[in-house]
């Protein structure tokens, strides 16, 4: 029962966020809070099939909202879910400035993958700095504030 409740409050947060992301729009650039979502919920559950199912979902979801080919999303959602879930398994508590570290990487390769066509078809330097470092910058300081005010645990449960 608890995999259908972390699935129908990840469809809701994909939901909402896909119809009202100009809330959060600075510029051209928004940030990606189901990515946020994913990372945090995945470090927290100890199974990989659900953190791996929940980034493949939001990623459909996110494609399908967006306008993005179908797919890039969810294999990076995915991953992210599953080298999450790697990540906590090998530490007992972990900070949130390992937390943030992680959350760079992963947002690094997801933003790649997705801007792929852009970089291939543009000036690299360009896409990086325009479009990349930006929404890097701006995704991570949303994690931030979210996880400055909303409460982390540290301890995580078996679904």
């Amino acid at each position: 029962m608890n995999i259908l409740k972390e699935i129908i409050v990840l469809v809701v947060i994909a939901i909402t966020f896909g119809k009202f992301s100009f809330l959060f729009e600075l510029g051209p650039y928004t940030p990606d809070l189901i990515f946020v979502y994913i990372l945090l919920r995945s470090l927290n559950i100890d199974n990989i099939y659900i953190s791996t199912l929940m980034g493949f979902l939001g990623g459909l979801i996110f494609d399908i909202l967006g306008g993005f080919p179908p797919g890039l999303s969810s294999i990076s959602y995915s991953l992210t879910g599953f080298i999450a879930v790697i990540f906590a398994r090998n530490r007992e508590n972990f900070t949130k400035r390992e937390i943030f570290k992680l959350s760079i990487s992963l947002l690094s390769f997801h933003y790649i993958l997705r801007y792929l066509d852009i970089i291939v078809n543009a000036d690299i330097f360009e896409s990086f700095f325009r479009n990349i470092i930006p929404l890097i910058l701006y995704t991570s300081l949303m994690q931030i504030i979210i996880t400055y005010f909303l409460p982390f645990e540290k301890k995580r449960k078996m679904l």
